[in-house]
């Protein structure tokens, strides 16, 4: 999944979750060959997540990613700027089962009214997740509430006005703001 509302911090960089991997891979061209795979264009980028699914860009340096085995939804932020998130305190659970109810955690997409929703594909729902307090986390009681329900397994949610592809199909970029 590429989160296309903000721009790749390198040409042509790409985060892949590997599920049965239980990692997040960053995929980049370096060397301009039209492919990711040269030695050190395919790096685990995150420590051992168990079976981690979807991915949405925090709109800076980082990215959430959720984790259907976990259900939890973690953020990713290279504190250190090393270009990883392997390093203490660098991937933090963002919601979670506990206080969120999450039950199932795949596909994210950003929400205009704050926030993001989450397709929770056991429960058949969609949920707001939202960091109401600014406590850069969705962990307080009310920031994951139910946004649509009555789907049969829900795995992915596409935001259709901050994403398009080009009439190649192969360049994804940001639509004008309406």
């Amino acid at each position: 999944i590429i989160e296309a509302t903000t721009p790749l911090a390198l040409p042509g960089e790409v985060l892949v979750t590997a599920f049965t991997g239980d990692a997040v891979h960053q995929l980049v061209d370096a060397n301009g060959d039209g492919d990711a795979l040269d030695l050190g264009e395919n790096r685990i980028i995150t420590p051992t997540i168990n079976e981690p699914l979807g991915l949405l860009s925090d709109g800076s340096n980082g990215f959430f990613f959720s984790s259907r085995a976990d259900d939890t939804v973690y953020h990713a932020e290279d504190l250190n700027g090393d270009g990883d998130f392997l390093d203490l305190a660098e991937v933090l659970s963002y919601a979670d089962a506990v206080y969120g109810g999450i039950n199932g955690s795949w596909g994210m997409a950003p929400y205009a009214g704050g926030g993001f929703l989450l397709a929770d594909y056991l429960d058949g729902e969609v949920l707001l997740v939202n960091d109401l307090t600014g406590d850069n986390d969705a962990l307080d009681l009310g920031e994951v509430t139910l946004f649509a329900d009555g789907f049969s397994l829900p795995v992915d949610i596409v935001d259709r006005k901050s994403t398009r592809l080009n009439s190649s199909h192969t360049d994804i970029s940001r639509m004008p703001s309406s």
